[in-house]
C-alpha cells in the first residue's frame, strides 16, 4: 500500500530561496502537502503558491504560554491564516521546563488552552480535537494514530523505508515527515517518494 497523503514540515522558510528549496523537496518526495510554521516571513502568499502547486498548505506552532503569546498565535491564525486559504493547523502544546515561558504542562492554563482554541475555531479544545488532531488509539474512537518521520535530514533512507512499512502494518496511508532544514539528502527524498 502507498501513501495517499505525504506532509513535508519545515521549521525556517523566511526567504524566496527557502521557500523554493522546500517546495522543490516536496514534489521531489510527491507531497500532498506541507506544513509550514507560522513565523514563516512567507506566509500569508506562500499558501497560494503552494495550493497552486496542488498541495494542501498546513501550518503549526508551539505557542507560547503566556495569555498574550498563545492569543496573538491564535488571532494570527484566524485572522491571516484561515482567511488566505489555510486547510489546516497544528497545535503543538510541549514544556521544555517545568514553569517555562512555554510550559503547557500546567493545568492553570486549561482556560487559556479553551480561549486559544476558540479563537482560532470557535470550539473548544475538545472540538479542536475532533476536528484536526487524530487521537491516541485507545481513545480515538477508532481513528488511527499518524507516527511522524522525524529528523529526515538524518535519519537514513533505510529508516525511512521502515517508516513506511510501519504505516503499511496499521493500515495509515497519510504520512508526515518533520522537518526541511534545506539538507535533506537526496537518498532520503527518494525514500520518501517511494512511499
Amino acid at each position: 500500500m502507498s501513501l495517499t497523503s505525504k506532509f513535508l514540515w519545515i521549521v525556517n522558510m523566511n526567504t524566496e530561496t527557502s521557500e523554493t528549496a522546500f517546495s522543490k523537496h516536496a514534489l521531489a518526495i510527491g507531497a500532498t502537502g506541507v506544513c509550514i510554521r507560522t513565523s514563516s516571513k512567507r506566509f500569508p502568499g506562500t499558501i497560494k503558491r503552494f495550493h497552486d502547486l496542488n498541495m494542501k498548505v498546513y501550518a503549526w506552532r508551539w505557542p507560547s504560554a503566556s495569555k498574550v503569546g498563545a492569543l496573538n498565535e491564535a488571532k494570527n491564525v484566524a485572522k491571516n491564516l484561515i482567511p488566505a486559504g489555510l486547510d489546516g493547523y497544528i497545535v503543538d502544546p510541549e514544556s521544555d521546563k517545568a514553569g517555562a515561558a512555554n510550559d503547557w504542562n500546567r493545568s492553570k492554563l486549561a482556560p487559556l488552552a479553551a480561549e486559544f482554541c476558540s479563537t482560532i475555531n470557535g470550539g473548544t479544545p475538545a472540538a479542536a480535537i475532533t476536528k484536526g488532531v487524530p487521537a491516541w488509539k485507545a481513545k480515538s474512537l477508532g481513528k488511527p494514530i499518524i507516527p511522524m518521520a522525524g529528523e529526515v535530514d538524518v535519519v537514513r533512507a533505510d529508516e525511512i523505508a521502515a517508516y513506511g512499512v510501519e504505516l503499511q502494518k496499521m493500515n495509515v496511508t497519510e504520512g508526515h515527515f518533520y522537518t526541511d532544514n534545506g539538507q535533506i539528502p537526496v537518498t532520503n527524498l527518494a525514500a520518501m517518494k517511494a512511499l
